[in-house]
């Protein structure tokens, strides 16, 4: 209680239990700078609206009453994810292959892999780690080398040195790369206009007329009698 009052400006010379049990403690009297000081000893006895006697005086806790402002949003994530190269193939040509692209994003996802999570990621993409290692000075970490279907990775340990355009090769050693290949979102939904192939409608066995869609299937026209089927 000492601190709770000093942080509030109020030096507590002597500190007692409210023996009277007054509903508006804690309080004190006195100077603030040599005060008596009471805590509250029957913690069921205190109300908020208790007015303190003339010679007393309330410390309170008191919550805010304005909401807390929504956090700003954050960016929209970038659609992508983890591909594993062919030999010797760059992230630039991984990416492409994937029909996706390897740029700054893609750098700093790859960067960010440890050595367990280098393990993890290669196996989520087929690739099973004998050992990991730290890539010293290799510009196309995180890689992996594999030796008869035993495959040894490597996590990045120098984070700015990666580059989209190295290919992962090693004195005689070919290597593949782990790369995070930024995606083109999806595509909107063409108009519904776009998407009739003509004005010519098909009659089905309930009178229904359909228009042909450009994707194959048919939208359903209202009911006409079967003689005014084209």
């Amino acid at each position: 209680m000492g601190a709770t009052m000093a942080n509030n400006g109020v030096t507590c010379a002597k500190i007692f239990y409210d023996d009277d049990y007054e509903p508006y403690s804690p309080c004190y009297n006195g100077p603030s700078n040599s005060a008596t000081c009471y805590f509250q000893r029957m913690k069921w006895t205190t109300t908020c609206g208790s007015s303190s006697d003339d010679d007393y005086q309330r410390v309170c806790w008191c919550e805010s009453s304005s909401s807390e402002p929504e956090p700003e949003p954050g960016p929209e994530p970038v659609p992508g994810g983890f591909f594993v190269g062919d030999e010797g193939a760059s992230c630039d040509a991984t990416c492409t292959a994937a029909g996706g692209t390897c740029g700054e994003e893609s750098l700093k996802k790859t960067e960010a892999l440890n050595a367990a999570s280098t393990v993890a990621t290669m196996a989520d993409n087929g690739v099973t780690c004998v050992g990991i290692k730290q890539a010293t000075f290799d510009d196309y970490a995180p890689s992996f080398y594999n030796d008869a279907d035993h495959a040894t990775c490597y996590f990045q340990g120098m984070k700015w040195l990666t580059t989209c355009g190295a290919l992962p090769v090693r004195g005689k050693q070919i290597l593949q790369r782990l790369c995070w290949c930024g995606m083109p979102p999806p595509p909107s939904p063409p108009s519904p206009a776009l998407l009739v192939a003509g004005e010519t409608c098909t009659c089905h066995g309930n009178g229904r007329r359909g228009r042909a869609l450009l994707f194959g299937s048919f939208v359903l026209l209202p009911p006409h009698p079967a003689d005014q089927c084209d």
